[in-house]
This record gives structure tokens, C-alpha cells and sequence, in this order.
């Protein structure tokens, strides 16, 4: 069925998938993605150019769920993830450890104004609705964020705080266990910066 798809629906791209999470429990979590033909080339020449091999390309969502994935204090979470990039934020929802949903979303705010509070907070507040309609009984507990100052994030702080969800920003000093080396986790860390 998978192979009918990308027939159907991908005639110049290649897509293909990463193993998240294994478990026998929880079953497998998959990230997949795809790309066009003439700009993975595009990719392998630079790479040629300046010396550079190019074992593999992912996309940004599989670095990040690699890095939550390879972080023990994030195991058994039912937690929402932002990461903060520019001028748009990937929400990711874990529920008791495994990925659950995620969203980005532009932002229109200046960071640090009351504005750009009101638009995180919303955005937590639809997770919060989504996940709400799954009925799970695991209730969402926390907020990490990263790529965002703390003086930025504060104007979030009061609307989040209401929400009965506690705020932690995400720590840089963060132990990975990475199986296959930190190389699997370094797409991720990339989102985890603040200037």
C-alpha cells in the first residue's frame, strides 16, 4: 500500500522513513520524509564541491524526536515540546514518553511582547483541546521549551501557568543516549539553541 502512494503521489521526490522508538509494548514510531530528486542532488553536489560526503539526509522532526527520544528525564512524560525557531515554533505532545502529535506554526509577534504570549498560549490551549478529544487518561503535566530566551518566554508564563501545566526551560546541558552514535540526535540540538 505504502509503495501505491508514493507512486501516485511522488513521481520526481524520494521519501523515505527513520525508526523512532521501538517497544514491544508501544509498538513503532516512524518519521518519514521526502524530498525532490534535483535537490537531494542538488545537496550531494555542494557536498562534493566542498569535500564534504553526505551519508544521509533527514528532516528537521526526526532530529528533534531523536533528541527527546534519547533524553531519560523525558521517558515517561505526557509533557508538550516547543522549539523555537526564527519566526515559527514545532509543538511536539508526548504522552507517557512516546511521540503523541505536532504542529509548527508561524509567528507573527515580536518575541517578548504581549502579543507573542497571547500566540504561544493559544497554541498550547488547541493541544490542549486536541488532546482532551483523545480521551487519554494520562494528563498533559508540563512545558519545555527551547530556542527562546526566558526573558522572551516570560510574557507566556501567567497564560501557561493558568492552564494548570508547569513551565521548565529545556536544560543545555542535556545527557543524550543516542544508539548509533550523537550524529542521530545533532538535526534536533540545532532547534535547542538560543541565541
Amino acid at each position: 500500500m505504502a509503495q501505491q502512494v508514493l507512486k501516485e503521489h511522488f513521481e520526481n521526490e524520494i521519501a523515505d522513513y527513520g525508526v523512532i522508538q521501538a517497544d514491544k509494548k508501544k509498538g513503532i514510531i516512524l518519521c518519514g520524509g521526502g524530498a525532490e530528486k534535483e535537490v537531494l542532488r542538488q545537496f550531494r553536489d555542494i557536498g562534493k564541491e566542498i569535500g564534504l560526503s553526505i551519508a544521509e539526509i533527514t528532516i528537521p522532526m526526526e532530529g528533534l524526536l531523536n533528541v527527546l527520544e534519547s533524553v531519560k528525564e523525558y521517558k515517561n512524560k505526557t509533557a508538550i515540546f516547543l522549539f523555537f525557531e526564527e519566526s515559527s515554533v514545532t509543538s511536539i505532545l508526548y504522552k507517557e514518553g512516546s511521540y503523541h502529535y505536532s504542529t509548527r506554526s508561524r509567528i507573527f509577534s515580536e518575541r517578548g511582547t504581549i502579543n507573542f504570549g497571547t500566540e504561544i498560549v493559544r497554541s498550547i490551549s488547541g493541544i490542549l483541546q486536541f488532546y482532551a478529544t483523545t480521551k487519554a487518561g494520562e494528563p498533559i503535566t508540563d512545558i519545555y521549551y527551547a530556542g527562546c530566551s526566558n526573558d522572551d518566554f516570560e510574557v507566556c508564563e501567567n497564560g501557561i501557568q493558568n492552564l494548570g501545566l508547569a513551565i521548565h526551560p529545556m536544560r543545555d546541558n542535556l545527557r543524550l543516549n543516542v544508539e548509533g552514535g550523537a550524529e542521530y540526535a545533532l538535526a534536533g540540538i540545532g532547534a535547542m539553541i538560543t541565541a
